[in-house]
């Protein structure tokens, strides 16, 4: 089962604290059925919640997700029975599971699992982790690759791409869909927005 996530917090600032969490998880079969027939998993679990941080949200966070504290005011914090629930959903799913993130050993995993020892609940160890950000750079570098080979064997005289391309998930949603994404720097915006680029890849 691939869990993809995606966290909006208080900002960059450490401790940093959850905000938003969303957790959509898809069977295997039912990705690549759904990648080949070009629709949307029908059978898909998804947990979205909203969490009310200790301390105050930075500006540049605030901005970027419109969140701010008093939006939170009477939501809970992240607590033993948040941990215990995302703990139970993430259980449930058919095994092997294994979340998904974008920039995730950058940001979203370090933060979901300090979050996890604060509330003084046990991480499942069960559950493995992937970087969608480091699995879509390795696909691009294959498939440029592949195309210097090909421009090479045609001795084609372009001159190979040698800009920088940005792997953000906006940026690579941009280019592999030709829009924006719908609800971005949302955590259920930008968790359905991974689960897109999965099915296209």
């Amino acid at each position: 089962t691939f869990i993809f996530l995606d966290l909006e917090t208080t900002g960059l600032r450490r401790p940093i604290e959850i905000t938003e969490i969303c957790l959509i998880a898809v069977q295997k079969d039912h990705l690549l059925r759904a990648a080949e027939t070009k629709t949307e998993p029908r059978l898909i679990d998804k947990l979205s919640i909203c969490v009310k941080p200790v301390q105050n949200i930075e500006c540049g966070a605030s901005s970027i997700t419109g969140i701010n504290k008093m939006d939170l005011a009477e939501k809970r914090e992240f607590d033993r029975k948040l941990a215990k629930v995302i703990k139970t959903f993430l259980r449930r799913q058919p095994s092997p599971s294994c979340l998904v993130a974008h920039s995730g050993d950058r940001f979203d995993f370090d933060i979901l699992a300090s979050e996890f020892v604060n509330a003084g609940v046990k991480f499942p160890s069960e559950i493995q982790a992937a970087d969608s950000w480091k699995a879509f750079r390795k696909l691009h570098q294959a498939e440029e690759l592949k195309t210097s080979e090909a421009k090479r064997t045609t001795r084609t005289k372009l001159a190979p791409y040698t800009g920088r391309l940005s792997f953000s998930l906006g940026n690579l949603y941009k280019r592999m869909t030709g829009s924006e994404i719908e609800n971005s720097h949302t955590a259920e915006g930008d968790t359905l927005a991974l689960l897109q680029l999965a099915l296209k890849k």
